[in-house]
């Protein structure tokens, strides 16, 4: 790092450097709302998620004693985690000309927004690509739960031909696949433009009461505030969530896995000084490893509004 390579304002670029790493440590701590909700971490390869599985026996004589049993499970297999990066870099010349501080904050503030955006569509492209929740393809069939009982064609991805206007009744099947599994608080998200698309429809005319008690806390935890209710599940307009779908889970499970490399604890976001080479006088770098999974397949639902055949949306990623 030039020690003498000053801003405008007369900020050294070691300050700067600085700055910049404590503000990646308090970035770390606070984590990506999304992941920070919905995920729980790990580094192992596969991850084991029990199931309900134990029933009582009537017994007979005094003497008779219950079969021993233990709780079932289902174990899924992790991704390799993938590494992203981002590195910005300001140039002997850009010194000379004159940069300020702000402008050289700017530049590390959206390079972190980059690594938290990859992040927050990892997790959405795991929740909305067939296969995470319940997919009507299973082995096996999903737990039964009180009276209610699984096929193995039982489906978290629904579809609706409706030109991607929702109506209350989806919500309604949305908030019912996830809570016939034991799930509870049930949000849901969906795309501005098609919330825009619902705004005059007269049944949404009283579906804006926010009474929804902690939910509205939770949901801003994950940076989102609802816009309006429907059949009592609290919808939040997202632009993370592809047009023309819906995504809802269940806000008292962290459904999803994300995978750390092996021998690491923590594979977030961290800062790497270059040695000048000539041309910079001031470059860091930031890298991360993106793995995610949905593992409780109950947890959540999708639906897609342009086709009564689900499709996978399209991700970046």
């Amino acid at each position: 790092m030039a020690n003498g390579a000053f801003t405008t304002d007369h900020v050294t670029a070691q300050q700067l450097y600085t700055e910049f790493t404590e503000s990646v440590a308090v970035q770390n701590e606070q984590g990506v709302p999304f992941r920070t909700q919905l995920c729980k971490e790990t580094t192992q390869k596969t991850v084991r998620v029990r199931q309900r599985s134990m029933t009582a026996q009537k017994l007979g004589a005094d003497t008779t004693v219950p079969d021993r049993q233990h709780m079932e499970y289902r174990e899924f297999s992790l991704s390799e985690p993938v590494r992203y990066g981002v590195a910005t870099a300001m140039t002997r010349e850009s010194f000379d000309r004159g940069v300020s501080s702000d402008e050289m904050r700017e530049e590390h503030a959206e390079a972190l927004r980059a690594m938290s955006r990859y992040a927050t569509e990892t997790i959405i492209s795991a929740s909305m690509t067939d296969g995470g929740w319940w997919d009507a393809t299973m082995a096996a069939a999903p737990p039964p739960y009180k009276m209610n009982t699984f096929a193995t064609s039982h489906d978290h991805y629904l579809a609706y031909n409706v030109a991607g206007v929702p109506a209350l009744s989806h919500f309604i099947d949305l908030k019912r696949t996830i809570q016939e599994h034991g799930y509870g608080r049930v949000v849901a998200f969906m795309h501005g433009d098609n919330s825009a698309l619902i705004e005059k429809k007269a049944e949404w005319a009283a579906a804006t009461d926010l009474s929804a008690g902690g939910v509205l806390a939770d949901l801003q935890k994950l940076g989102v505030t609802p816009a309006f209710m429907a059949a009592g599940v609290p919808v939040a307009v997202e632009d993370w969530i592809p047009e023309n779908y819906l995504l809802a889970f269940c806000l008292d499970e962290k459904p999803l896995r994300w995978r750390h490399p092996e021998g690491t604890e923590n594979s977030d976001i961290y800062t790497v000084d270059s040695v000048p080479d000539g041309q910079y006088r001031f470059i860091t770098e930031y890298y991360s490893y993106r793995s995610a999974k949905v593992v409780h397949r109950g947890a959540g639902a999708a639906a897609y509004l342009s086709s009564a055949t689900w499709t996978d949306p399209t991700f970046a990623i």
